[in-house]
């Protein structure tokens, strides 16, 4: 039976399977605040490009064209049947199910593929509410499959206790956040996300086994940490960041491990 377990992981074609489960079960529906979008895990507008008559295009609106939805779903299941890896699955997720689907297909995923998700979808675990689902998932990843080699080593070389930043422009409470920077210039713009107002910036302390993963792409000094473990947070009073700056810190390697 543990041997049928493991064989399961990293089986695509399951992961597939369960994907056109959702495609089929899940309503199609207006969603609510925006009636130009779409409430569905794999569908996001509630229009699709099809032919007239003369064979020009035309946009069809498939909540009122039964067969435009039928023939949409069909496309859609098409390119389900072509993913190749994991990241071709999470292109084809709705931004407001990019975390459901992890709780859909968790035993189905081996470490490497956790971890390339959980890494292409840092934005939307930092809004998800259930840190503890989150913080216990990423720690069944094998250290070697949450960050690359390069980021594995900038972890390796910061100090035992690390002062890390966040910044926030809403009411969320930064001690249930799991995503933080180790870079207060990368904390401040995120404060101003995304209409430029200013925000909140945090400080906090964290033991370094309490990082579970760092990532470095793009010049960012990005942590993912054990929340609950954050100790003496405090309210920056100097948050303020100035209007032109409106791009993020681009930082050297060796700037972030500092």
């Amino acid at each position: 039976m543990m041997s049928e377990k493991k064989n399961m992981r990293g089986n695509l074609g399951l992961i597939r399977t369960i994907l056109q489960l959702v495609l089929d079960i899940f309503e199609v529906k207006v969603k609510d605040g925006d009636p130009e979008a779409v409430d569905h895990p794999l569908i996001t507008s509630k229009y699709m490009v099809a032919k007239d008559e003369t064979g020009a295009d035309k946009l069809v609106n498939i909540l009122e064209d039964t067969e435009a939805l039928r023939v949409y779903k069909d496309e859609l299941s098409e390119a389900i049947k072509k993913a190749k890896t994991i990241s071709d699955i999470n292109k084809m997720v709705a931004d407001d199910y990019k975390i459901s689907l992890i709780k859909w297909v968790d035993k189905y995923l081996t470490g490497k593929q956790l971890g390339d998700y959980v890494a292409e979808n840092l934005s939307y675990i930092e809004a998800e509410e259930n840190t503890t689902f989150l913080i216990d998932l990423i720690k069944k990843v094998e250290q070697e499959h949450r960050m690359s080699e390069k980021d594995r080593a900038l972890l390796f070389h910061l100090a035992d206790e690390v002062q890390v930043y966040k910044g926030i422009n809403s009411d969320n409470d930064p001690k249930h956040s799991i995503v933080w920077s180790i870079d207060i210039k990368q904390a401040k713009w995120q404060a101003m996300r995304p209409d430029g107002e200013q925000g909140k910036v945090y400080s906090a302390k964290i033991a370094k086994p309490d990082i579970l993963a760092y990532y470095s792409a793009k010049g960012a000094s990005t942590v993912i940490i054990d929340c609950s473990k954050l100790e003496n947070m405090t309210l920056l009073t100097d948050s303020t960041v100035p209007a032109a700056s409106t791009e993020p810190p681009v930082l050297s390697p060796s700037s972030a491990a500092e």
